[in-house]
């Protein structure tokens, strides 16, 4: 038996554990939606390199390790010490917390939410029926464009539900902390999941970080909906802090209404291989979403960016940047696609993709990509690699600035783009202080 059929067996394995612990549920509409997951798993299994949009990443790494289905949440008490390094720090609206995919009203705080506000516990939402879960709970996500996606709803029973209704504004931002604990020496995995619907002329700011046990091996299989509705304004950040033996699948999914503005960004640090999918429809007259990623892989970790922005509806605009930082042996891979509809007239779509490679073993294959079937669009596209800019090097050297310091301010200029764009005060302080640690711990090493 192959490790991708091993693997395929354990979580088929998993998921009859799970029926059995359901005490007469198992013919309830949500888990025969599990059901049919998990029997679309069994049909799409794992992706390969074979496949087109996979062709730079091998699963390999993670089909070796034998993984366990996450056990009760540990002690409160060190997780609260694990999790106290990811805490917002600055003015929040809420501050959500998830231990292996399951809501933790001991470690949350609620600050300044509207009362007609749902932000909480996705398994107490689909309990009361809330209207959300049925209008919009795995209605956006395609099961057949991975295995993972499906393995994450046959799992399905908990995660994040925001649900903020029609001309509701949210002033401060909302800050999740998603943690996979490992507390053991076995391997874990969990299936977080979130459901964001901004109403009409609603407003949010979504903070969400990703981090795990430190020196411990588990996989994150994450999932994400997005719904804004007209003249809705959305912001979403996603920091992902996972230890250099994680591994996280992301596989994201936003709907934009019309006269929507949407923004998605995301800041990847840690994982030994990550992934991250997103698909954004501009579903709306008018609409306008911008997707921008910072992603500053070191040592043998390898992180990959498949996007796609999909204009179905006419005079939208999109933007996106991302942008990686490259050190040691590590491998990025950036594939972004635009795909203009044959009615969505008067798009404007920019796409970029910028590397920086501060070592000679450092490897990025970018694939820009535009599908055009309108006639009256302006697109453009591009993607460029290269190392440190010598000349300005040179200039900074020759001003009597160090070479270490000099190397981490013409870094960081290069990432300031992406985190110049962060309205929220806090988290950009935060995020500058972090990316000039993370640049002087790489220019402190020999090269």
């Amino acid at each position: 038996m192959t490790e991708k059929q091993n693997l395929s067996q354990t979580f088929a394995e998993h998921f009859a554990v799970l029926e059995k612990k359901l005490n007469g549920k198992s013919s309830t509409p949500q888990h025969k939606a599990r059901q049919e997951a998990m029997n679309r798993f069994k049909e799409v299994g794992f992706p390969s390199i074979k496949d087109e949009e996979w062709k730079y990443t091998s699963l390999t790494p993670l089909l070796k390790v034998h993984f366990q289905p996450v056990a009760e949440v540990p002690a409160l008490a060190p997780v609260e010490e694990d999790i106290a390094q990811y805490r917002a720090g600055y003015p929040a609206a809420a501050e959500l917390v998830f231990l292996n995919g399951a809501f933790s009203a001991e470690l949350s705080k609620i600050f300044a939410l509207p009362d007609n506000v749902f932000a909480g516990a996705m398994a107490l939402a689909m309990e009361d029926n809330h209207p959300a879960i049925e209008r919009h709970l795995g209605k956006h996500v395609k099961l057949d464009d991975n295995g993972f996606v499906s393995l994450n709803s046959a799992f399905l029973s908990d995660g994040l539900l925001i649900d903020v209704p029609d001309n509701t504004q949210i002033e401060l931002p909302i800050h999740v902390i998603h943690y996979t604990s490992s507390p053991g020496e076995d391997a874990v995995v969990a299936h977080p999941r979130k459901l964001v619907v901004a109403g009409r002329s609603a407003s949010v700011k979504i903070i969400e970080t990703h981090a795990g046990t430190a020196g411990s091996s588990y996989f994150t299989n994450y999932v994400s909906e997005t719904v804004a509705a007209d003249n809705a304004q959305v912001e979403t950040y996603l920091l992902q802090h996972h230890n250099e033996d994680a591994f996280q699948i992301t596989n994201r999914y936003a709907v934009l209404g019309r006269d929507t503005n949407a923004k998605f960004f995301s800041f990847d640090f840690g994982g030994r291989l990550v992934r991250n999918d997103f698909t954004m429809v501009m579903n709306g007259e008018g609409g306008e979403g911008t997707l921008n990623g910072l992603f500053m892989p070191r040592g043998d970790q390898h992180i990959d960016n498949h996007t796609l922005i999909d204009h179905a509806k006419p005079h939208c605009d999109s933007h996106e940047l991302y942008k990686g930082i490259l050190d040691g042996e590590s491998h990025g891979v950036f594939s972004g696609k635009i795909i203009v509809r044959q009615d969505a007239q008067k798009t404007d779509a920019k796409q970029a993709n910028n590397n920086l490679l501060l070592s000679k073993k450092a490897l990025v294959d970018t694939k820009p990509q535009l599908e055009i079937f309108a006639d009256d669009v302006k697109c453009t596209h591009g993607a460029t690699i290269g190392r440190m800019d010598e000349l300005a090097l040179f200039y900074l050297r020759s001003r009597g600035i160090p070479a270490r310091e000099a190397n981490n301010v013409l870094s960081y200029a290069f990432a300031s783009e992406l985190v110049e764009g962060v309205s929220v005060e806090g988290l950009r302080n935060q995020l500058d202080d972090y990316i000039h640690q993370r640049l002087e711990e790489s220019f402190s090493q020999e090269k």
